[in-house]
């Protein structure tokens, strides 16, 4: 006569140690981020030019659907937008700076281009609304030049 399984005894279902596809999926997602072959901003370039693609085929018909037309090309704006910041990062996110303990020597640049320099920093102060006045206390750091050195003072 048989009764159930016995105690520690499986019967049927997955073996044990058996992936289910959620780990399988993982695993594959993995190894196709782990090759060198593949470049997210390459696939986001691809998936881009597919939709742009798209938006021209639809166009070319002759009775096109200009919603369509515009969903693809919304979605091409999307992903170059995602895009974007990467392969033109914006200026804010550059960080320029000087190192107080060993400033910039700018005693290899003759008269002329230290007057250009003057000029041009005068100008972005102005463009900026930083003011390069020494008197000014208000301001954080004042850009200078001494003995043919750029700097900064706090």
């Amino acid at each position: 006569m048989l009764r159930g399984a016995a105690p520690g005894e499986r019967r049927g279902g997955r073996q044990k140690g058996t992936p289910n596809k959620l780990s399988i999926g993982r695993v594959k997602a993995a190894i196709a981020t782990a090759t060198p072959e593949f470049d997210s901003l390459d696939q986001l370039r691809l998936i881009a030019k597919h939709f742009l693609d798209q938006a021209t085929a639809e166009g070319k018909k002759k009775n096109s659907n200009i919603r369509r037309i515009n969903d693809c090309l919304d979605r091409a704006a999307r992903v170059l937008r995602d895009i974007a910041p990467y392969e033109h990062p914006k200026l804010s996110a550059v960080k320029l700076g000087s190192d107080p303990e060993a400033p910039l020597n700018l005693s290899g640049l003759s008269d002329n281009e230290l007057a250009s320099l003057r000029r041009l920093m005068i100008k972005i102060g102005a463009a900026t609304g930083v003011s390069h006045d020494h008197s000014s206390r208000r301001q954080n750091a004042r850009l200078h030049v001494v003995d043919g050195e750029f700097g900064t003072t706090r």
